[in-house]
């Protein structure tokens, strides 16, 4: 499971095109946690990667596919 914060105007809607299903928002004030999950992952994983990522680019979604692929 990948949790991701943003904005609560950030679109996760492309994500579905590379594979990760939107399980659930959390919205709050200002801003959402998002809860996504890699297609295909039955066991859950825990990674910690801190910063920004508002918004998720394709190049955060690579990491964390490799990171999740490896294991």
């Amino acid at each position: 499971m990948i949790i991701v914060e943003a904005s609560k105007h950030t679109d996760f809607s492309y994500l579905e095109d590379l594979g990760f299903t939107l399980i659930k928002e959390k919205e709050y004030k200002t801003n959402k946690h998002v809860f996504l999950n890699l297609l295909g992952r039955k066991n859950m994983l825990t990674g910690i990667y801190p910063g920004s990522f508002d918004p998720v680019t394709y190049g955060h979604l690579d990491i964390i596919r490799t990171f999740l692929l490896k294991w």
